[in-house]
């Protein structure tokens, strides 16, 4: 003859059952909190990624001018390639006239820095500005500024008249400058701020970029033990300056990016 289950037993079967559940929803929460870290962790780099493919392009073409044959309507063995003389650069010094100059930026300190690039205008095809719009008709140059306000990386090109955001949730962009000095063997290169480069932007060769971006949210204290920004001062991730990252619970992301001004070959 059978009989139900004493109350004891039921008190067991419930409380094995309540740790069964507790169980699925922990395991549930941390599966969760992982993969918003991993979604935040790969939208910031997915964004700082586009935003330095951007500038890396412009600056890659810094300088470049067409290369035109010489003289014109001469028969091919008569001429020669001769490099175009459209482009005079950026007016570094403020004065309305052109310097000559491909690069130039301005040292924003503890603040986030700024740039401008230029090239030679050919062809709204050939050479778009920042925002991939062609520039103002009758303009001989290219020109692209790249500064940071109020968190969003913003870019103005020759072809409007009002900046566009490229990145938002910036929190630090910090610019250096690779420029040469001597020539032959004594030649030699030092990184310099833009403040260092008065009267040296000519011979800048190389530009280094490092953007940070920042999450809105806080994460959680697993978020930050596996984006890193927990660990030690001494040995975790550092800023676009050199110093670690706060632990304020929220994700960072830190890329840095030389580029070499292949444009200016011409004048090395």
């Amino acid at each position: 003859m059978s009989s139900g289950l004493s109350l004891v037993e039921l008190l067991i079967g419930l409380v094995l059952s309540a740790v069964v559940v507790l169980a699925a929803m922990a395991l549930w929460s941390s599966t969760r909190r992982s993969t918003d870290t991993l979604v935040g962790i790969t939208t910031l780099q997915g964004q700082a990624h586009q935003a330095l493919g951007v500038m890396t392009q412009q600056l890659q073409q810094a300088g470049a001018v067409e290369l035109r044959a010489s003289p014109e309507g001469a028969s091919p063995a008569l001429q020669s390639v001769v490099l175009s003389e459209a482009w005079e650069g950026l007016d570094v010094q403020g004065d309305g006239l052109r310097d000559g100059v491909a690069v130039w930026g301005e040292e924003g300190g503890r603040r986030p820095d700024s740039f401008t690039v230029s090239q030679e205008h050919r062809s709204a095809g050939t050479t778009p500005d920042c925002l991939g719009a062609a520039t103002v008709a009758g303009l001989g140059r290219v020109d692209s500024r790249f500064w940071v306000s109020a968190g969003v990386l913003r870019c103005q090109g020759s072809g409007n008249a009002s900046g566009q955001p490229l990145s938002n949730q910036v929190e630090d962009f910090q610019v250096q400058y690779w420029a040469r000095e001597g020539r032959g063997a004594a030649q030699r290169h030092q990184l310099l701020r833009a403040d260092q480069l008065q009267g040296r932007w000519s011979q800048v060769v190389a530009v280094v970029l490092c953007l940070q971006l920042v999450s809105d949210a806080r994460a959680s204290d697993a978020a930050l033990a596996w984006s890193g920004a927990a660990l030690d001062a001494t040995a975790g991730p550092r800023d676009c300056q050199g110093v670690a990252w706060p632990r304020d619970g929220r994700l960072r992301v830190t890329q840095r990016r030389t580029v070499f001004l292949h444009g200016l070959g011409r004048l090395l």
